[in-house]
């Protein structure tokens, strides 16, 4: 899992080295709400995050689309966690 995962050129850059590299990769995360989900912390309601946090989560959703979905073989698992619906509005 990658937590914090944005849309900075170096990010993409390791994300795409640990996938041409590892080859027992059979799931990767990417965890876009800097750990902040409440899916995975044990929390009853969600953080509060920025404007600026969900803009960069934007973004890393689309630099994932972009650059990093057609490298990933078909054996791995990739999954995104994205800020959900209560944390947006």
């Amino acid at each position: 899992m990658i937590t914090s995962f944005c849309s900075a050129k170096s990010m993409i850059a390791l994300t795409i080295y640990i996938i041409n590299k590892t080859k027992s990769l059979e799931c990767l995360t990417l965890d876009i709400t800097r750990g902040h989900d409440r899916r995975f912390v044990k929390v009853d309601r969600c953080l509060q995050l920025s404007k600026d946090v969900l803009v960069e989560a934007e973004k890393a959703v689309d630099a994932i689309r972009i650059y990093v979905e057609g490298r990933v073989p078909p054996p791995v698992d990739l999954k995104v966690i994205e800020p959900c619906s209560k944390c947006i509005y």
